[in-house]
């Protein structure tokens, strides 16, 4: 049984699938709320890779403030690597 939280994320994929329709909201938008909403239902990792402006910090908003829960945002580039993470041991000079 889903609990609350998700029950509503739910809702509003459904709301999202029918204002695209009518308000022709991009498709792409739309197919990433509703993959990382499941993603989450079924307590599975996700990484969101994409294009500057492609709504993948506002999906991630609408969806932490949906469900009540607070959200880190983590910008990445193409030297992020995993110690900047969990940190790392560093020579001491």
């Amino acid at each position: 049984m889903l609990t609350r939280p998700h029950q509503l994320v739910q809702e509003v994929c459904v709301l999202c699938v029918f204002v695209a329709k009518v308000k022709k909201i991009k498709c792409s938008f739309l197919r990433l709320f509703v993959t990382l909403e499941r993603a989450l239902r079924f307590d599975e990792p996700a990484l969101l890779v994409g294009e500057t402006g492609g709504g993948k910090t506002t999906v991630c908003q609408m969806i932490s403030s949906l469900m009540t829960r607070q959200l880190a945002i983590i910008n990445c580039h193409a030297n992020t690597e995993a110690a900047d993470f969990i940190g790392g041991l560093r020579p001491v000079r």
